[in-house]
């Protein structure tokens, strides 16, 4: 571009999940054609796309975190509950129902990581990592 020309300014912007997001901002000259400018924007929405997958890789990390940590909580009251009542005869009802709620809650925080794993995986294999 030379020092005479005016320039077009192109700004895009792509929010990803919980208000983050990226723009990127570029200039092509006033001369360009149509199709040239549409390749420069093609160029920023798939760099921005890659941007958003690698933010989605981070957002699944930290959930898996965060349910792991929860699945040793579940999994330390359920042996707590089984320790403290195996062997008793009957179990008071309340002790019953928090046993099967944390088994409800084991397997429900088991298929929800299972999901993210195999999340996590597309992802990594999309990004070529």
């Amino acid at each position: 571009m030379k020092s005479e020309d005016i320039a077009i300014a192109i700004s895009v912007t792509k929010p990803f999940d919980e208000g983050a997001g990226t723009t990127w901002n570029t200039t092509v000259p006033q001369t360009s054609s149509v199709d040239e400018i549409n390749l420069v924007t093609d160029k920023m929405h798939a760099a921005m796309r890659r941007q958003s997958q690698w933010a989605k890789l981070e957002r699944i990390e930290k959930e898996l975190e965060h349910n792991s940590r929860q699945m040793s909580q579940l999994e330390y009251s359920m042996v707590s509950i089984e320790a403290k009542y195996n062997g008793n005869g009957t179990w008071p009802k309340e002790a019953r129902s928090a046993h099967e709620q944390t088994k409800d809650n084991i397997v429900r925080h088991s298929t929800h990581i299972k999901g993210l794993l195999r999340e996590k995986s597309e992802l990594i294999a999309s990004l070529g990592v």
